[in-house]
C-alpha cells in the first residue's frame, strides 16, 4: 500500500480527487483521508472568489481569443487550468446567457465507436495534424487510448520522422513508454516504429499503421478540437492577412516574420488546450483524462499483484538516448512523410537583435499583426 504522503494528497486534490477517490487509491477508509488532510492542513479546492462583473470580463477576453471555445465545459476548465479562475459550472452558463443570450452555444452529439483496452499505456495513438500546413506549421500530436489523456501535442515546422520521434520521446519520458502504438501509414511515423520493435520487441503488434479514418476513436477526435478550439483563431487570422496583402506565404521574409511572431502563441494555445482538455470530466466516465490515467495504472499495479502477471504496461525503463540518436541519424535520416514549405532563417546576428527587439513575452495575440508588421519592416530595413 501506498503511504499517504502529504505531496501526494496535494497532487491528489490538484487533480480533482474526491476524498472517496482518495481512499480507494491508498486502499484506506475516507475517515482516514479526512484526518490525514487535516494533520496536513490541506482543504478541498476552493472556488474562486470573484464576482460576476469580473467573472464575465474574464469569459469575454477568453472567448475574444478564442472564440469556438464551445460550452461551458470547456471552458470552465479552461479558466481553471489556464486562468486560475475556479468557479461553479451554473456560475459559467450564467455569464454565457448574459452574453449571449438564451441561444445553446454547442448541442451537437456526437456518435463514437466503442473502444476498448486494457489499461493507460496499453495503447497510444499518434498523428500529425496539417491545417496550418500552408503557412509551414505541422502540429505532432498523440493521445493514450484509455484515458484520452494528451500524451504529447507539439507544433514544428517539418513533418519529417525525426521531428516526430522527438517530440514522442517527450511523452514517453513524462508518462512512460507505452505498450503499442496506433499511426496512419505516413512515413513520418518510421521513427516510432523502430523505436518500437526495438524496445518492445517483434511479433506483438508493438507498432500499428492502417488508415487514418480508423485511428478515429481517439486521436482524430482530438484534433477536432484542437482545431476548433486551439487552431481556428490562427488560422482565420492567417487568411485574413493575405486577403488584405500583408502576407505572402511565397516571400521569405513575411514567412519567417510570421513564425517569429507566431510560433509561440500557437504553442501555448496548443498547451493551454492540452492542460483544459486533462482536466475536462468525460460524460462517458465521470472522471477526468489524468484521473483515468492515474487511477488507471494504479489498478493495473494491484491486478499485477493479484494475478502475479507482469503486465507490459509497467515494465518502465529509461530508454537509452543512444539508441534514439541512432535511429535519428542512421534509420531514419532524411525520412518525411508530407513535405512541408521551408522557412530560411535569417543569420544569428539578426536573430539575436530581433530577439532584444521583441521579447516573447511582449509578443500576445491581440498585438501580433502589429508585431509582425513591424518585424518584417525591421527584416526590409537590414536587407537593404
Amino acid at each position: 500500500m501506498e503511504p499517504i504522503s502529504k505531496e501526494k494528497l496535494y497532487q491528489l486534490v490538484d487533480w480533482e480527487f474526491s476524498p472517496k477517490q482518495m481512499a480507494k487509491w491508498f486502499g484506506v477508509s475516507r475517515s482516514t483521508i479526512h484526518r490525514k488532510m487535516k494533520e496536513h492542513n490541506i482543504c478541498v479546492k476552493k472556488f474562486s472568489n470573484i464576482c460576476d462583473e469580473d467573472l464575465m470580463q474574464v469569459i469575454s477576453n477568453v472567448l475574444a481569443e478564442k472564440p469556438n471555445m464551445g460550452g461551458d465545459v470547456y471552458l470552465r476548465n479552461h479558466l481553471k487550468a489556464n486562468v486560475g479562475v475556479y468557479v461553479q459550472r451554473w456560475r459559467i452558463r450564467k455569464c454565457l446567457h448574459n452574453l449571449f443570450g438564451s441561444q445553446a452555444r454547442m448541442k451537437t452529439q456526437i456518435k463514437r465507436r466503442r473502444y476498448q483496452v486494457r489499461a493507460p499505456l496499453s495503447m497510444v495513438h499518434l498523428d500529425t495534424h496539417h491545417k496550418l500546413i500552408r503557412w509551414s506549421f505541422v502540429v505532432v500530436g498523440a493521445v493514450d487510448g484509455y484515458s484520452r489523456k494528451i500524451f504529447c501535442m507539439k507544433l514544428d515546422t517539418n513533418n519529417k520522422a525525426k521531428t516526430v520521434l522527438m517530440h514522442f520521446m517527450q511523452g514517453v519520458k513524462e508518462l512512460g513508454l507505452p505498450s503499442r502504438v496506433r499511426t496512419d501509414k505516413g512515413k513520418e511515423n518510421v521513427g516510432v516504429a523502430h523505436l518500437m520493435y526495438l524496445t518492445r520487441g517483434g511479433n506483438r503488434a508493438s507498432f500499428i499503421s492502417g488508415r487514418s479514418v480508423h485511428n478515429t476513436t481517439r486521436i482524430e477526435r482530438i484534433w477536432r478540437e484542437v482545431l476548433r478550439v486551439a487552431l481556428s483563431p490562427f488560422r482565420e487570422l492567417f487568411y485574413s492577412m493575405e486577403e488584405k496583402r500583408i502576407l505572402d506565404i511565397s516571400n521569405v521574409m513575411d514567412m519567417f516574420a510570421l513564425h517569429f511572431v507566431f510560433r509561440h502563441l500557437i504553442q501555448k494555445s496548443l498547451d493551454e488546450f492540452s492542460a483544459m482538455w486533462d482536466s475536462h470530466k468525460l460524460r462517458t466516465e465521470a472522471l477526468t483524462p489524468i484521473q483515468l490515467f492515474t487511477l488507471g495504472i494504479e489498478e493495473l499495479k494491484r491486478r499485477s499483484l493479484v494475478n502475479g502477471k507482469d503486465y507490459t504496461e509497467l515494465q518502465q525503463f529509461l530508454v537509452d538516448t543512444e539508441l534514439v540518436s541512432i535511429i535519428q541519424n542512421h534509420c531514419i535520416k532524411g525520412v518525411r512523410g508530407v513535405q512541408v514549405p521551408r522557412v530560411i532563417s535569417p543569420p544569428e546576428d539578426t536573430l539575436a537583435e530581433l530577439r532584444q527587439l521583441y521579447p516573447i513575452t511582449d509578443i500576445t495575440f491581440n498585438n501580433s499583426v502589429e508585431m509582425y508588421l513591424s518585424v518584417r519592416y525591421v527584416l526590409k530595413t537590414i536587407d537593404a
